[in-house]
């Protein structure tokens, strides 16, 4: 049973890790007021608050259950751990890439 819970978990932390690039920016660009570039379809005075339920919906759904799933893999040892973070990391840059979002420019600045 909690080899299962710790699958379903797993598949949980992969999908939402995927989309989290994508979650991070569309709140971002909610809250500071950016997204009126990109959509003209939100009013100014809900698109502040949009950002702020976007992001609480983002801690309640991506981040509580991601550490869930690390505390869990680390009771199982230090190795699983990095493997699940590696996996994240993967997943994250799998989506920058398929987004096609210059992720050099946005290091070198």
């Amino acid at each position: 049973m909690k080899a299962a819970e710790n699958i379903m978990l797993g598949i949980w932390c992969a999908a939402a890790t995927f989309v989290t690039p994508v979650w991070l920016t569309v709140g971002f660009l909610d809250i500071t007021g950016l997204i009126y570039q990109y959509d003209g379809m939100v009013d100014e005075g809900t698109a502040g608050i949009m950002g702020v339920i976007e992001l609480t919906l983002w801690g309640l759904f991506v981040l509580f259950p991601d550490i869930w799933f690390l505390k869990r893999m680390k009771s199982q040892g230090w190795r699983k751990v990095c493997y699940a973070l590696g996996g994240m990391a993967v997943l994250i840059l799998l989506c920058l890439a398929l987004c096609k979002w210059n992720i050099i420019r946005f290091v070198a600045g």
